[in-house]
């Protein structure tokens, strides 16, 4: 356990650290208070003579969040005692203390930084090595039918030289395929960190198989040694507010920048870190993160390499074609939007005229109404529409709008930048419908009113011209 960090003591906190500074827990003997989590507190102790980390259960915390959830989380833990690889924090002993009642666990002392505060000093030939060593130890606890589900640079302590790196906090790890055991109502529960999830984990759709975890795992291996290659955290850039870090998981990819390291080594970084999961199992195995580098590999692994790349090659454009788990609840929400003011429109057919629907992508429609003598439309008006999902836990969604009067040729929709503004930022319910509608009416008003103005003599009216439709958001 790494005891690098201290800080100030709460008075809830001050009261446990008295308890168990005064009385033995378990077959430990507490000397030094370290640090607390959010769960359980942790003290330099003995065993026998034996120098160990004390990891103490905090008992309001797990009241809080559920005695039994809290008592099977450690029970998991416990399941590893006596399991050692030498990349992975052992598990030495645990359970609850007869005479103070506090549930722990006790595992090696580690008197080491965690990398989340040694990039720097990483040497850059040491960088295979280490993630190598984390992978093996994530490859061990599959074999186990186990997952960590919550690889981190945080997580993991290097020992003095750089050349051995240990896997910590088994504190989330789950058996593989047996439902979602730590939900406790119908909604999944992320646990995780969201800097270091894929998309698919954060808006848990992830697979619940050995091969869906596996892919977890992979881009939380990617998201370690992007940070091993540029020594600063992935997507640091994006940290404040919360919704740009959730929009650059789910969307945006990673920089590489900073001192770098082996071009494999940076391929690999990159192909862990794919948005889809799938394509991310087709490129990467456990094999991939081999201590040796490329130019050491046999005719046959690198033979291997070349047809999961041809496969993956040749399957790219139906990848593409078919909604990941970032883009499919935006994609639901954007349909059941059009589907809302297509019917609106119809139903309210004395102020809109008729209108046609194209789906531009996963996150944009458009809206067309025809020309009108009738309804006082004397061009075509164009509704643009955005919907995207900008935070998972709850789901919050963001719409976007803006409208043009004129003609536009279908090949060159995607082509138009559009000049979206918000008009909704929160849940997905009927207050973001009506706020829709409401941008549609205002865009409506706009084009009549502008229509009675006298024609500027340069428009041009096969051309779009955007209106500026007022938004009520704030």
């Amino acid at each position: 356990m790494n005891m690098s960090k201290s800080i100030t003591i709460d008075p809830e906190t001050q009261k446990i650290v008295d308890q168990v500074l005064n009385s033995p827990v378990g077959c430990c003997v507490a000397s030094r208070y370290i640090d607390r989590g959010a769960s359980a507190l942790v003290f330099e102790a003995l065993k026998g003579e034996e120098k160990v980390a004390l990891k103490v259960f905090d008992p309001v915390f797990m009241e809080k969040h559920g005695r039994d959830i809290e008592k099977d989380r450690i029970n998991r833990q416990l399941t590893l005692k006596g399991k050692h690889h030498e990349n992975l924090i052992s598990i030495l002993d645990g359970g609850q203390c007869d005479k103070t009642g506090f549930d722990f666990i006790i595992m090696p002392f580690l008197e080491a930084p965690s990398l989340d505060k040694d990039l720097e000093n990483i040497p850059r030939n040491q960088i295979r090595t280490i993630i190598s060593q984390i992978a093996s130890a994530a490859r061990f606890l599959e074999e186990l039918e186990l997952v960590h589900r919550d690889i981190k640079p945080s997580n993991i302590v290097i020992m003095p030289g750089a050349d051995r790196g240990i896997l910590l906090d088994l504190g989330v790890v789950r058996p593989l395929g047996v439902g979602e055991i730590t939900d406790t109502t119908d909604t999944k529960v992320f646990v995780g960190t969201t800097r270091y999830s894929p998309p698919e984990f954060l808006i848990r759709e992830e697979e619940d198989t050995v091969e869906g975890w596996r892919a977890v795992t992979f881009y939380q291996l990617g998201a370690v040694l992007h940070d091993l290659l540029t020594c600063h955290p992935i997507f640091c850039d994006k940290k404040v507010p919360y919704s740009r870090l959730v929009k650059a998981v789910l969307l945006e990819d990673p920089i590489f920048d900073g001192p770098g390291g082996p071009p494999d080594l940076i391929r690999l970084a990159r192909t862990c870190l794919l948005k889809d999961p799938a394509k991310r199992l087709k490129l990467v195995t456990w094999d991939s993160f081999s201590d040796a580098p490329q130019s050491k590999l046999t005719t046959s692994e690198l033979r291997e390499r070349i047809q999961r790349a041809r496969s993956a090659k040749l399957t790219q454009k139906s990848a593409e074609a078919t909604p990941t788990a970032t883009s499919r609840l935006a994609a639901k929400n954007k349909k059941q939007l059009a589907l809302f003011l297509k019917q609106s429109c119809i139903n309210d057919h004395d102020i809109f005229s008729p209108s046609e629907e194209r789906h531009l992508s996963d996150n944009d429609f458009l809206l067309s109404f025809t020309a009108s003598s009738r309804h006082g439309l004397d061009q075509k008006l164009h509704l643009f529409y955005r919907v995207q999902l900008i935070e998972t836990n709850p789901y919050l969604f963001e719409i976007s709008f803006a409208a043009a009067v004129g003609r536009v040729k279908k090949h060159d929709l995607l082509e138009i930048e559009v000049p979206l503004r918000t008009i909704h930022r929160g849940a997905y319910d009927s207050a973001a419908e009506n706020s829709a509608l409401n941008a549609a009416y205002s865009a409506f008003t706009i084009a009549m009113e502008e229509s009675l103005l006298p024609e500027e003599p340069s428009a041009e009216r096969s051309t779009l011209c955007w209106l500026d439709a007022e938004s009520s958001y704030e």
